[in-house]
């Protein structure tokens, strides 16, 4: 049975903290010394502070983390190892030299572009679009190309049917034509459309294609001999290893990747860590643009609401230490990626995963964690685990009864030991949902008995209304028209849906599962929450909230949430008839 993921694409990357008033540092605070991003694909690991991070990492790891990662600090690599698997079917791993579609990341590289074009007096920042596209709408004809930089052009978050294949100048005059949401430069609202006009204008303005430009301009002189372009011609190293996840949908390998006409200037690049190092190294240290264009590129522009600024292509964020920080991330189908350079604390933390959850990348639950343990902060840190081959103790699997009438279903599934609920309780428990958070759920589980009320009537309104705006709300109605026929087709007619239990697992997060009923069988699918609407939909999972679990000791295994920082512990008895399960959610017992 066919699975039907659906998840952000191009995301906007905000965060919670307080934006600096002025940004004046020395170029000294920029440079980084060059001749530590080179490393053969085993990685490396140096000092206490990478042995640290590697133990760290590794232990999240087990619990299904996949991702490269390069950490580098006070000018040295402490850290450059892949983790995790790049395909799940032939069980290649991850590893340093593994490249990854960089999304939204891509995006400082535009804004690298265009300012040294205007270091080549080939243009001006307030240079107006209609100077590239005269025949542009008056509307858009207007814009400058520093509103587009710092996202107050008044373009959109992102456009319709963002992957349907287009010739460039099409893409282009797609984007002309768009209406404006707001008059240009009133406010700032992230637009992955902006930034696709700018490649266009890039390549008006130099005379050559934006790949060829960024190629000869700023990928070449900072020696990044592994980073290429999405749906560039040609064979290269690697394309056919990494795959895409979301969830337990294989979304393909990264070559056949879809979205790249669309994505132009916005997204596109493919890179290394290694690479990226390599680009902080050349940007920061002066090789690509001069000091009086380094620094319009990374000044604060635009408030970009709940405490950071918009600059050039990236963001500039001041922390709780009250330090600086410029960042960008990126986010397409399981790719998602972040870049943070720690100005006045000297370190850099460089991300590149191919998996998100629920989702959700990663990114926003490992990049935090890494710096708390920089930086001496208190984070989640993961059950210390046996090591070497451990027997699941048999006595565990079988369906075991919690006292307030769920179920916890643990199973084997090669080699790990698996446990699902039934039952909101059992969802609640796995969950580690707080108790005061049992209205909350029960509120997001009627909702989405709603929605699915109305999708067996073939009606969309309630999920469009509840449906997160990042995601295309026709790519979902389409997906989900599929779904419900193609399960017709297998299972026979349909009978009627059962909410099985909300868990809140964030205080902006929350998992519903749900069962839907045909003749002649069934299927389990979720609804992903973020702030209150549907950030992921899921169908054909395998069973209701399933974690991995890991043993701790010969009787007790446990569940660690990479996201909340949550660990579920369960102990079997001695006389193996009774369950103890600790988590967020209480202290319970099971029996079989």
């Amino acid at each position: 049975m066919q699975r039907l993921i659906v998840t952000a694409i191009l995301a906007a990357y905000a965060m919670s903290t307080t934006p600096p008033a002025t940004f004046s540092a020395p170029p000294s605070m920029y440079h980084i010394p060059s001749g530590n991003a080179r490393h053969s694909s085993n990685g490396v690991v140096n000092g206490a502070a990478g042995k640290q991070l590697d133990d760290y990492l590794t232990r999240l790891e087990a619990y299904g983390m996949a991702a490269s990662i390069l950490v580098a600090k006070n000018g040295k690599v402490i850290l450059h190892k892949g983790y995790g698997i790049a395909n799940r079917q032939t069980g290649q791993k991850i590893t340093a030299e593994t490249p990854f579609i960089l999304a939204s990341l891509s995006k400082q590289f535009t804004a690298a572009a265009v300012l040294k074009l205007a270091m080549q007096r080939r243009l001006t920042l307030q240079d107006t679009v209609g100077r590239f596209y005269p025949l542009a709408p008056p509307e858009i004809r207007a814009v400058t190309l520093h509103q587009l930089l710092c996202h107050t052009s008044g373009l959109p978050y992102l456009g319709d049917n963002p992957f349907a294949p287009m010739y460039r100048d099409s893409v282009m005059w797609e984007v002309l034509r768009m209406p404006l949401e707001f008059p240009p430069g009133s406010r700032a609202q992230y637009s992955s459309p902006g930034y696709t006009l700018l490649a266009g204008i890039i390549e008006r303005a130099s005379g050559k294609t934006f790949e060829a430009y960024l190629r000869n301009n700023l990928f070449e002189p900072a020696g990044m001999t592994n980073t290429r372009f999405q749906g560039e011609p040609g064979d290269w190293p690697d394309q056919d290893v990494l795959h895409s996840y979301s969830d337990n949908n294989d979304e393909g390998a990264i070559g056949q990747m879809i979205g790249a006409d669309k994505g132009v200037g916005a997204g596109t690049v493919i890179a290394t860590t290694g690479d990226l190092r390599l680009w902080e190294e050349a940007l920061w240290g002066g090789k690509i643009l001069s000091k009086e264009y380094l620094a319009e590129l990374l000044a604060p522009r635009a408030e970009g609401g709940r405490g950071f600024s918009y600059a050039y292509g990236w963001n500039v964020i001041k922390t709780i230490r009250g330090t600086t920080v410029i960042s960008h991330a990126g986010d397409f189908g399981g790719y998602n990626t972040e870049l943070r350079h720690y100005v006045d604390e000297d370190y850099s933390i460089i991300f590149t995963s191919n998996t998100r959850v629920n989702g959700v990348g990663f990114r926003q639950a490992v990049v935090n964690g890494i710096s708390l343990l920089l930086t001496g902060g208190k984070y989640a840190d993961p059950p210390h685990t046996l090591s070497g081959e451990t027997s699941i103790p048999k006595q565990l699997l079988g369906t075991w009864r919690l006292s307030s009438g769920g179920q916890l279903i643990i199973q084997e599934e090669h080699g790990k030991l698996l446990i699902g609920g039934e039952g909101s309780d059992a969802i609640e428990l796995l969950a580690a949902t707080p108790k005061k958070e049992h209205a909350n759920g029960e509120k997001l589980s009627a909702l989405a008995a709603e929605i699915l009320a109305e999708l067996a009537e073939g009606e969309f309104d309630q999920l469009q209304k509840n449906l997160h705006p990042s995601l295309p709300f026709a790519h979902v109605e389409h997906g989900t028209q599929q779904l419900y026929a193609m399960l017709r087709d297998s299972l026979g007619e349909y009978e009627g849906a059962e909410i099985i239990g909300t868990g809140i697992t964030g205080p902006q997060s929350a998992q519903t599962y749900w069962r839907l009923k045909f003749q002649r069988g069934q299927t389990i699918g979720m609804y992903g929450w973020a702030g209150g609407k549907i950030m992921a939909l899921d169908a054909d999972l395998p069973m209701a909230m399933q974690k991995i679990f890991l043993p701790e000791s010969p009787t007790t295994v446990a569940a660690f949430d990479l996201f909340t920082g949550q660990t579920v512990r369960v102990s079997l008895a001695s006389a193996a008839e009774q369950l103890t399960i600790t988590s967020g959610a209480g202290t319970v017992t099971a029996e079989r």
